[in-house]
């Protein structure tokens, strides 16, 4: 007899939207780090650096991981300046879009805070 153990649905749990949200500002931050480092690294040191330009992205990716803090934890305030943030990221488009309709997508409904 052949086993149809693929077929039956998954019994663990979903990850709850308030951790998935935390994971997606932790990937933006390591985003910005990189950029920032990239910046950094490929402009000649005759031209001078944008250092506003790090700046912003250092600014950026501490954006990120505070709300990725706030998110991890299912902070209400977190939830909302996500959502605050990610209305205009979808004009741009294509990734800015796909990743703004995810994060619209873990931070539509309220998030239910953990008991530990």
């Amino acid at each position: 007899m052949v086993s149809h153990r693929y077929l039956e649905p998954a019994m663990k749990p979903s990850t709850p939207a308030h951790l998935k949200t935390a994971r997606g500002h932790a990937g933006f931050a390591v985003w910005y780090a990189l950029l920032a480092m990239l910046l950094l690294v490929m402009v000649p040191e005759t031209a001078s650096p944008s250092w506003w330009a790090v700046a912003m992205l250092g600014a950026a990716m501490l954006l990120h991981l505070v709300l990725g803090w706030g998110a991890r934890r299912a902070h209400g305030w977190a939830r909302s300046v996500t959502l605050w943030m990610c209305f205009p990221l979808l004009a741009v488009v294509p990734l800015g879009t796909l990743a703004a309709i995810q994060m619209i997508s873990y931070c539509w409904r309220g998030w239910e805070r953990q008991s530990s």
